[in-house]
């Protein structure tokens, strides 16, 4: 959904995610800016996700558990839970993922999420922004430091 991610990134700049790696997120098997441990919690997130596509859980789970303490996995799979439960809640309430929420709004040129009373009808309403909050400060003991994805340069 384009305004859970225009969201979502939003929110990962806020809390010093750099551009680079946001941007190639979609090839986080790839792109060497993502540690193994990373890219363990993207691959689980997507087994997750795409429970009935019935593929690739068993050897996610394997990965999670050799990358992740019992604990770690727990919070985890409950973030992704959260995440993917406001998705669902969009979908079954008809929030167009087309539709930007006033929730979203510019502020010194950037976008941040702002909640407000009024936006329930405009996507997920005040509590979005503080859940995804709550997410981001019970993971933050269990990031990594930012690797850069740029290729060494070599010398020459």
């Amino acid at each position: 959904m384009p305004t859970a991610i225009n969201l979502h990134a939003a929110e990962a700049r806020e809390n010093g995610e750099t551009e680079q790696r946001i941007y190639l997120l979609p090839a986080w098997r790839e792109a060497p800016c993502y540690t193994d441990r990373e890219r363990t919690a993207l691959g689980w997130t997507e087994a997750l996700t795409r429970l009935s596509e019935g593929q690739g859980h068993a050897s996610a789970y394997e990965a999670l558990k050799a990358q992740f303490t019992e604990e770690e996995q727990i919070k985890l799979t409950l973030t992704i839970n959260i995440i993917n439960g406001w998705n669902r809640i969009a979908v079954g309430f008809g929030c167009s993922p087309m539709q930007q929420p006033s929730s979203l709004r510019k502020v010194g040129g950037r976008m941040t999420a702002a909640a407000k009373s009024g936006d329930a009808a405009a996507g997920f309403g005040p509590l979005r922004p503080k859940l995804m909050r709550v997410a981001y400060r019970m993971l933050a003991p269990y990031r990594t430091p930012r690797i850069s994805c740029r290729k060494p340069s070599s010398a020459g």
